[in-house]
């Protein structure tokens, strides 16, 4: 469930970091190489720890540590991350980065899970909005695998995730894989809120009982989410089909129809019927079955 971490935790720096020498310093036994600001003076010192980004700043005495908890303990992130195994890599990365959980800050998070549905791309083509911003495409070389609704403090992705592994990684994972995806940015996303997500430090992440609000939140922001009430096999259709759906689902344009182009609306409205009678069931209710099922399942697993 648990993907993107971002942490933050004080440290005790030897004399050649604070005062921010432009050489490789050592750090509990490991080296780290220095990233220097526009001015020319070091900002920070840092280095890759099993596929997490671990960097020391000095001007604030801090360590701070971001990437995927998924990757750090699988190598990948294509797979289901189960809760004991959060709780496993937590344990790890204490160990590797001489960090104290319960004292390590959580600045940011993505959490979600992977679920095989009938046709990922009627999923796709089926969510319209949440809180009234629209779901924007997510494109790679060009090619939309994905949508996203970005707000200022999180953003909501949902993006086919076999796609996503063959490109990335090259595997083949089972087809038609959709991940439903929420990334925190700003933690009081999490904390101002009706009710409190108690997500606060990096031990949180391994507690049934914390972690359980985030399965929750992660199907409030489902249900919460417009969807259109019918899904087409869009890419079955006509050049001609596709300008009538287009057409039909925008109320500027019937309205214009009505008024100006009447013989034009009539056939655009029966040939609409028709393709409506032939739409793919929709995919709601039983969307919300598999991930309810899932995060249940990670959980406990």
């Amino acid at each position: 469930m648990i993907d993107y971490v971002k942490l933050r935790f004080l440290a005790n720096f030897p004399p050649e970091i604070l005062d921010r020498r432009k050489t490789i310093v050592e750090f509990q036994g490991q080296e780290y190489y220095p990233k220097f600001s526009a001015s020319g003076e070091v900002h920070h010192y840092s280095r890759d720890v099993d596929n997490l980004k671990k960097k020391l700043q000095p001007y604030d005495g801090s360590v701070q540590i971001e990437n995927s908890l998924h990757k750090f303990f699988h190598g990948h992130n294509y797979n289901d991350f189960f809760l004991s195994e959060v709780e496993s890599s937590i344990n790890r990365l204490a160990s590797i980065c001489s960090l104290n959980p319960q004292n390590t800050i959580i600045k940011g998070l993505e959490y979600g899970c992977n679920v095989v549905v009938k046709d990922v791309h009627n999923v796709l083509n089926g969510l319209v909005s949440n809180r009234n911003k629209a779901y924007q495409p997510m494109v790679w070389n060009g090619l939309k695998y994905g949508v996203t609704c970005q707000f200022g403090q999180y953003s909501i992705k949902a993006y086919n995730k076999t796609q996503e592994a063959k490109i990335h990684y090259k595997v083949a994972i089972p087809e038609n894989t959709l991940r439903w995806e929420i990334r925190i940015k700003k933690m009081p996303a999490l904390h101002k809120r009706s009710q409190q997500i108690p997500i606060f430090h990096l031990q949180d992440l391994a507690e049934y009982e914390k972690v359980q609000y985030l399965a929750e939140d992660i199907l409030m922001k489902f249900r919460s989410s417009v969807k259109r009430s019918t899904s087409f096999r869009y890419s079955e259709l006509s050049t001609h089909q596709l300008g009538v759906i287009g057409a039909m689902q925008n109320e500027d344009v019937i309205n214009a129809l009505k008024t100006m182009r009447k013989s034009s609306y009539r056939s655009y409205t029966s040939e609409y019927k028709k393709l409506l009678k032939n739409a793919v069931p929709f995919w709601e209710g039983e969307l919300e079955v598999l991930l309810g099922e899932k995060c249940r399942e990670l959980l406990n697993g």
